[in-house]
């Protein structure tokens, strides 16, 4: 009898194990099943996000940001080139401020040529062009460009252009100032 009951424990226990192992699968089943639909699910929400980007429209964004990028560059090796002129000329440029500030002119934009080299009835100068924009009252204008005349004694004014509107007026004006070089 003792061997029927071992037998029959062991069937019992045996029995026991294989639902315990069959109920573990069963959960892990059902935990796959939930992972992979919420996986699905992700998959299903970055599939929908990512269905408007086109690599067309991405390649043409890339290549107006080069082009921008381009413009940019140019930018900055004009600046620079403006930037360049040598220390010397700073003190033309002060030098118009101060006339400016003691005149009561605004000056609106200055901008400068490169130093060049001119000849003239076979003497050889060094030249520097300065472009610039001023605005104030008419009769302060005219304080100006009087002002400058005096101060830059090697300077000509190759252009000067003035517009009068009312008590106000605005000049644009091109200054070339000479110096000597040997």
């Amino acid at each position: 009898m003792k061997r029927i009951l071992n037998k029959r424990l062991l069937i019992i226990i045996g029995a026991g194990l294989f639902c315990v192992g069959l109920i573990s699968i069963w959960v892990a089943y059902l935990s796959e099943v939930r992972e992979q639909k919420a996986l699905s699910e992700k998959l299903l929400l970055v599939e929908e996000q990512t269905a408007d980007i086109s690599i067309e429209e991405t390649v043409n964004k890339q290549l107006v940001e080069k082009d921008r990028i381009a413009d940019f560059e140019a930018q900055i090796a004009a600046t620079q080139t403006r930037i360049s002129i040598p220390l010397i000329t700073s003190d033309l440029f002060k030098d118009i401020l101060t006339t400016a500030n003691n005149t009561d002119v605004h000056i609106t934009s200055i901008n400068s040529n490169p130093l060049s080299n001119e000849a003239i009835t076979g003497i050889n100068y060094r030249t520097m062009t300065i472009d610039f924009s001023i605005a104030g009252s008419a009769n302060k204008l005219y304080e100006f460009v009087d002002s400058m005349s005096q101060y830059f004694t090697t300077g000509i004014l190759k252009t000067l252009s003035i517009n009068i509107q009312g008590g106000n007026a605005a000049a644009t004006m091109r200054l070339t100032i000479y110096s000597f070089r040997s």
